[in-house]
């Protein structure tokens, strides 16, 4: 997206809580997601303040935990989850058991959400009372809810509502995306292993206990991947080095977007289980990096503004992946025309691609060349902070020093704490991953989780730096599209009201809705459409309406909705009714007379194939089909 063009795009943290964390001394919290489990940092005080000007980040943090779940809270906390009952249990079939395997879950099980105990994520602020998460027998987490979540483009009905454990507010950190009444829930807390709520559709949830740690490596670096150079690249202006580019803007809570589009290949969405359930793990992908850029003072926040599913099918990540980036090898080449329509700056692929978690090219240096190769892609089962990494490595991030092969700067990488300890988003194992990319500027644990780039130190790790540097860059790959309402239309024909009636397979056309990408249509036995007999999409302006839907001498009700590709819609101008021909209306005049009785007449005596005359069906026109239509004598159209 274009800088000078966008909108302000608000972060996660509604409310003003980054701009206060900014002006004034604040606890802050900082999460992380571990090679094993989900990992919480405990933040205590930001002890260093700068002028919002400068881009320099300094915190410290105690990693002392306060109490889990205060039982004094628990009689008066209300209560999320309940043992489903055996009647509505889920079975698990082979796909939901290999995708178990593949996420490293430990164990589960399925429960019923109580919603009306959620606040409404439109109006959500912090909450007096907390919410009792009874995930297992031996775990509860009481929660608080802080504040709603972005709303993105590409998932409009989605909406996320952030927050922590009771007692807990520095090392926890809990995200909930909701979708009408399914839920995809994050529950991250210090020293345990991610808790998971996941729908299974029809009300029921299921809890899941997660261990990352078996999960395969990203595939930046592996046999098979090759990224694109500065030489390939670069393009006439393009800065010679990092001193050249101009620093991301940061404007109080509000912060440069970067345009993501993404799209899934149908294994994933059957892993997923439904368009739905995809919709609520992007969007979980997406607010949970952008809780990673929160913590470590990244300039920019991702925003999704489509999720599509291509035709594809994996035959390995790197593969998988250059077929995403060539526009015309005849595969995915749709994604390219889908970029430009929604103005999308990356393209990343959710697939369940094999050999790695996630591949990505990485962005060699600052140029508006490297926007032909701005894809990535995650496997669905590998997660949110894959997505983050494999995101990491499309703004210029490299692995750590001793695992990179490609990086935009001499300080562009990941960082791993002397003792192996705990690692960045974009570092390898060994230790535990933290939600952090690296920066000299943040301190956890006593430790400094990044090494000043300043002078190319041999050890030198600042990804924060690095993305700061070319987010202005990336953000550019593509202009904002500002969608446009689809224009008032018509509907043309049938429609009763000229007393005319159609056969059982009629073409529905209505006029051209300008700025329409696809048309909606509803055909139902009642003029309010709640008996719907039919409803589907439709690129053209005409329907066809398929054989065995209609019934002879009805009246049926039809409406068309324009959509645009941004989905705003807007419905043609009422609703249209049509009337199916009586069976012995042979010529179609909406009466039963001496032509419909000429017509049988003259075709008395056996027939084969479709015959017009043949009211009774046997293949034979006589006497009975004669009796049926003098029996219908007259008009028939009210």
């Amino acid at each position: 997206m274009r800088l000078e063009e966008s909108r302000v795009f608000q972060s996660a943290s509604s409310g003003g809580r980054l701009q206060e964390r900014i002006m004034r001394t604040m606890k802050i919290r900082h999460i992380a997601g571990s090679g094993g489990a989900f990992i919480a940092l405990s933040a205590l005080t930001l002890i260093t303040l700068h002028d919002p000007s400068d881009s320099a980040r300094a915190a410290s943090f105690d990693a002392s935990a306060e109490s889990q779940t205060p039982a004094e809270n628990a009689a008066a906390t209300p209560s999320m989850l309940r043992p489903v009952s055996p009647q509505r249990a889920v079975a698990r079939d082979d796909t939901r058991l290999i995708e178990h395997m593949m996420s490293g879950v430990l164990r589960s099980r399925q429960v019923e959400v109580a919603l009306d105990v959620l606040p409404d994520p439109a109006a959500a602020s912090s909450s007096e009372t907390p919410i009792r998460l009874e995930l297992f027998d031996d775990l509860t987490h009481n929660i608080r809810i802080d504040s709603p979540g972005a709303v993105h483009p590409g998932a409009p009905d989605v909406r996320t509502l952030l927050g922590h454990v009771d007692g807990r507010e520095h090392d926890s950190w809990v995200v909930i995306s909701r979708l009408g009444d399914d839920l995809h829930a994050d529950i991250v807390v210090a020293g345990s292993a991610t808790v998971q709520l996941r729908s299974l559709g029809g009300g029921v949830h299921e809890v899941r206990e997660v261990d990352e740690s078996n999960l395969p490596p990203c595939g930046v670096g592996l046999a098979g991947h090759t990224n694109p150079t500065m030489e390939e690249l670069r393009r006439p202006g393009d800065p010679a080095h990092r001193e050249d580019a101009a620093p991301a803007t940061q404007r109080g809570e509000f912060f440069t977007p970067v345009d993501v589009l993404m799209v899934y290949t149908p294994a994933a969405l059957a892993t997923a289980g439904s368009p739905e359930f995809m919709e609520l793990s992007a969007v979980n992908w997406f607010e949970t990096t952008n809780f990673a850029y929160e913590n470590s003072g990244v300039e920019h926040r991702l925003r999704m503004v489509g999720l599509f599913e291509t035709d594809y099918v994996e035959i390995g990540a790197s593969a998988d992946l250059g077929r995403l980036r060539n526009p015309s090898d005849g595969y995915m080449d749709e994604v390219h025309e889908l970029r430009d329509l929604y103005g999308a700056d990356l393209v990343h692929l959710i697939s369940m691609s094999t050999g790695a978690c996630g591949v990505a090219y990485v962005m060699p240096g600052i140029t508006p060349g490297f926007e032909s190769s701005a894809f990535g892609l995650t496997r669905f089962t590998c997660g949110a902070l894959t997505f983050a990494h494999e995101i990491g490595h499309n703004m210029g991030c490299g692995h750590d020093k001793e695992n990179a092969n490609f990086a935009a700067f001499c300080y562009s990488y990941g960082y791993r704490t002397p003792n192996n300890q705990y690692r960045t988003i974009m570092a390898y194992s060994p230790g535990t991953r933290l939600s952090l990319f690296s920066s000299p500027d943040v301190m956890a644990f006593g430790f400094v989780f990044g090494v000043d780039g300043d002078g190319c130190p041999e050890d030198a790790a600042d990804n924060v730096r690095t993305m700061n540097e070319t987010s202005p860059t990336v953000a550019n790959f593509r202009d904002e599209v500002t969608p446009t309402e689809p224009s008032a239309f018509s509907v043309l024909s049938p429609v009763i009201e000229d007393g005319s009636v159609t056969t059982l397979t009629p073409t529905l056309t209505w006029s051209i809705s300008e700025n329409a990408g696809s048309y909606s249509v509803v055909i139902a036995a009642d003029e309010d459409l709640e008996n719907v007999v039919y409803s589907g999409n439709t690129v053209s302006t005409q329907f066809n309406i398929p054989n065995g839907l209609l019934q002879y001498n009805t009246r049926y009700y039809w409406q068309v909705t324009a959509i645009n590709n941004f989905g705003m819609a807007v419905a043609d101008d009422g609703v249209a009714s049509l009337h199916t021909r009586h069976i012995a209306d042979f010529n179609l005049d909406s009466a039963i007379n001496s032509a419909d009785l000429a017509i049988l007449l003259g075709s008395w005596g056996a027939c084969s194939g479709a015959c017009l005359a043949d009211i009774t069906g046997t293949g034979f026109i006589g006497s009975d089909d004669l009796s049926i239509l003098l029996g219908s004598w007259g008009p028939y159209v009210d």
